[in-house]
Protein backbone atom coordinates (compact mmCIF):
# COMPACT_ATOMS: atom_id res chain seq x y z
CA UNK A 1 0.00 0.00 0.00
CA UNK A 2 1.42 3.37 -0.95
CA UNK A 3 2.71 5.57 1.84
CA UNK A 4 2.36 2.98 4.61
CA UNK A 5 5.10 1.44 6.64
CA UNK A 6 6.23 -1.91 5.35
CA UNK A 7 8.75 -3.55 7.59
CA UNK A 8 11.77 -1.29 8.08
CA UNK A 9 10.94 1.14 5.26
CA UNK A 10 8.21 2.65 3.16
CA UNK A 11 6.67 0.79 0.30
CA UNK A 12 5.76 3.22 -2.42
CA UNK A 13 3.85 2.35 -5.51
CA UNK A 14 5.49 3.40 -8.75
CA UNK A 15 3.92 6.43 -10.41
CA UNK A 16 1.35 5.70 -13.05
CA UNK A 17 2.74 5.77 -16.57
CA UNK A 18 0.54 6.86 -19.45
CA UNK A 19 -0.26 4.03 -21.78
CA UNK A 20 1.47 4.36 -25.16
CA UNK A 21 -1.19 3.62 -27.68
CA UNK A 22 -1.12 4.16 -31.39
CA UNK A 23 -3.28 7.25 -30.80
CA UNK A 24 -0.79 8.84 -28.38
CA UNK A 25 2.12 7.89 -30.65
CA UNK A 26 0.35 9.47 -33.61
CA UNK A 27 -0.31 12.65 -31.61
CA UNK A 28 3.34 12.80 -30.51
CA UNK A 29 4.47 12.34 -34.11
CA UNK A 30 2.08 15.03 -35.36
CA UNK A 31 3.31 17.39 -32.64
CA UNK A 32 6.94 16.69 -33.53
CA UNK A 33 6.21 17.21 -37.19
CA UNK A 34 4.47 20.51 -36.46
CA UNK A 35 7.38 21.71 -34.34
CA UNK A 36 9.90 20.74 -37.01
CA UNK A 37 7.98 22.62 -39.68
CA UNK A 38 7.94 25.66 -37.39
CA UNK A 39 11.70 25.29 -36.83
CA UNK A 40 12.22 25.31 -40.59
CA UNK A 41 10.15 28.51 -40.85
CA UNK A 42 12.22 30.17 -38.13
CA UNK A 43 15.62 28.93 -39.36
CA UNK A 44 15.26 27.99 -43.03
CA UNK A 45 19.01 27.49 -43.48
CA UNK A 46 19.31 24.49 -41.14
CA UNK A 47 19.40 21.02 -42.64
CA UNK A 48 18.78 18.90 -39.57
CA UNK A 49 15.05 19.62 -39.18
CA UNK A 50 14.59 18.41 -42.76
CA UNK A 51 16.39 15.16 -41.96
CA UNK A 52 14.24 14.53 -38.91
CA UNK A 53 11.13 15.22 -40.99
CA UNK A 54 12.46 12.81 -43.61
CA UNK A 55 12.62 10.07 -40.95
CA UNK A 56 9.08 10.87 -39.76
CA UNK A 57 7.81 10.86 -43.35
CA UNK A 58 9.54 7.54 -44.00
CA UNK A 59 7.99 5.97 -40.90
CA UNK A 60 4.58 7.28 -42.04
CA UNK A 61 5.17 5.76 -45.49
CA UNK A 62 5.16 9.16 -47.18
CA UNK A 63 8.01 8.15 -49.45
CA UNK A 64 8.11 11.10 -51.82
CA UNK A 65 8.00 13.55 -48.89
CA UNK A 66 10.78 11.62 -47.14
CA UNK A 67 13.00 11.79 -50.22
CA UNK A 68 12.29 15.51 -50.71
CA UNK A 69 13.11 16.31 -47.07
CA UNK A 70 16.28 14.20 -47.14
CA UNK A 71 17.50 16.02 -50.23
CA UNK A 72 16.53 19.41 -48.77
CA UNK A 73 18.54 18.67 -45.64
CA UNK A 74 21.54 17.61 -47.70
CA UNK A 75 21.31 20.74 -49.86
CA UNK A 76 21.54 22.87 -46.71
CA UNK A 77 24.02 20.84 -44.68
CA UNK A 78 25.87 18.47 -47.02
CA UNK A 79 28.97 18.09 -44.84
CA UNK A 80 27.23 17.30 -41.56
CA UNK A 81 27.79 13.58 -40.81
CA UNK A 82 24.44 13.21 -39.05
CA UNK A 83 22.64 14.80 -42.00
CA UNK A 84 24.57 12.51 -44.35
CA UNK A 85 23.73 9.41 -42.31
CA UNK A 86 20.04 10.13 -41.89
CA UNK A 87 19.63 11.21 -45.52
CA UNK A 88 21.60 8.17 -46.65
CA UNK A 89 19.33 5.88 -44.65
CA UNK A 90 16.17 7.48 -46.08
CA UNK A 91 17.51 7.41 -49.64
CA UNK A 92 18.62 3.78 -49.34
CA UNK A 93 15.35 2.69 -47.74
CA UNK A 94 13.42 4.30 -50.59
CA UNK A 95 15.46 2.65 -53.33
CA UNK A 96 17.88 5.47 -54.10
CA UNK A 97 20.84 3.22 -53.40
CA UNK A 98 23.39 4.96 -55.63
CA UNK A 99 22.91 8.27 -53.81
CA UNK A 100 23.07 6.47 -50.48
CA UNK A 101 26.23 4.61 -51.48
CA UNK A 102 27.92 7.91 -52.41
CA UNK A 103 27.03 9.34 -49.02
CA UNK A 104 28.29 6.17 -47.35
CA UNK A 105 31.64 6.46 -49.14
CA UNK A 106 32.01 10.01 -47.82
CA UNK A 107 30.89 8.99 -44.33
CA UNK A 108 33.33 6.08 -44.20
CA UNK A 109 36.13 8.47 -45.13
CA UNK A 110 35.06 10.81 -42.31
CA UNK A 111 34.85 7.88 -39.88
CA UNK A 112 38.38 6.75 -40.82
CA UNK A 113 39.63 10.28 -40.13
CA UNK A 114 37.65 10.28 -36.85
CA UNK A 115 35.61 13.25 -38.09
CA UNK A 116 32.28 11.40 -37.95
CA UNK A 117 30.59 9.10 -35.49
CA UNK A 118 30.32 5.57 -36.99
CA UNK A 119 26.64 5.41 -35.99
CA UNK A 120 25.76 7.50 -39.04
CA UNK A 121 27.52 5.11 -41.41
CA UNK A 122 25.75 2.22 -39.67
CA UNK A 123 22.41 3.87 -40.48
CA UNK A 124 23.23 3.94 -44.18
CA UNK A 125 24.41 0.33 -44.10
CA UNK A 126 21.07 -0.64 -42.56
CA UNK A 127 19.17 1.26 -45.23
CA UNK A 128 21.18 -0.58 -47.86
CA UNK A 129 20.38 -3.92 -46.20
CA UNK A 130 24.03 -4.51 -45.29
CA UNK A 131 23.44 -5.68 -41.75
CA UNK A 132 26.86 -7.25 -41.22
CA UNK A 133 28.66 -4.00 -42.06
CA UNK A 134 26.24 -2.05 -39.84
CA UNK A 135 26.99 -4.43 -36.98
CA UNK A 136 30.73 -4.07 -37.59
CA UNK A 137 30.34 -0.31 -37.11
CA UNK A 138 28.21 -0.74 -33.98
CA UNK A 139 30.68 -3.20 -32.46
CA UNK A 140 33.52 -0.75 -33.13
CA UNK A 141 31.53 1.94 -31.32
CA UNK A 142 30.93 -0.37 -28.35
CA UNK A 143 34.68 -1.01 -28.04
CA UNK A 144 35.68 2.64 -28.32
CA UNK A 145 35.99 5.11 -25.46
CA UNK A 146 32.87 6.80 -26.87
CA UNK A 147 30.99 3.50 -26.72
CA UNK A 148 28.53 4.85 -24.21
CA UNK A 149 26.81 6.46 -27.18
CA UNK A 150 25.68 3.02 -28.23
CA UNK A 151 22.63 3.57 -26.04
CA UNK A 152 21.55 5.95 -28.81
CA UNK A 153 20.53 2.88 -30.80
CA UNK A 154 17.00 3.52 -29.67
CA UNK A 155 17.09 7.00 -31.23
CA UNK A 156 16.25 5.53 -34.64
CA UNK A 157 13.93 2.65 -33.68
CA UNK A 158 12.66 2.08 -37.20
CA UNK A 159 16.15 1.69 -38.63
CA UNK A 160 17.72 -0.35 -35.87
CA UNK A 161 14.69 -2.60 -35.37
CA UNK A 162 15.79 -4.26 -38.60
CA UNK A 163 18.66 -5.74 -36.60
CA UNK A 164 16.52 -7.19 -33.78
CA UNK A 165 16.82 -10.76 -35.09
CA UNK A 166 20.61 -10.55 -35.28
CA UNK A 167 22.41 -12.22 -32.33
CA UNK A 168 25.28 -9.72 -32.59
CA UNK A 169 22.82 -6.85 -32.17
CA UNK A 170 21.12 -8.48 -29.19
CA UNK A 171 24.54 -8.90 -27.55
CA UNK A 172 25.29 -5.20 -28.13
CA UNK A 173 21.96 -4.19 -26.58
CA UNK A 174 22.53 -6.51 -23.62
CA UNK A 175 25.82 -4.72 -23.03
CA UNK A 176 24.04 -1.36 -22.76
CA UNK A 177 21.57 -2.56 -20.14
CA UNK A 178 18.60 -2.36 -22.53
Amino acid sequence: MAGTAAGAGWALEPPLQPERTSDTAAMASADAESRLRRAIELAPGLGQPHETLALIDLAAERTSDAIAEARAGLALDALNPRTMGEAGYVLAATGHTEEAARLLTSLNDLVRRESAYPMYAALVYIGLGQKSQALDMLEAIAKSPRGAGLVALVQWPTAFSQLNAEPRYRELLAGTGR
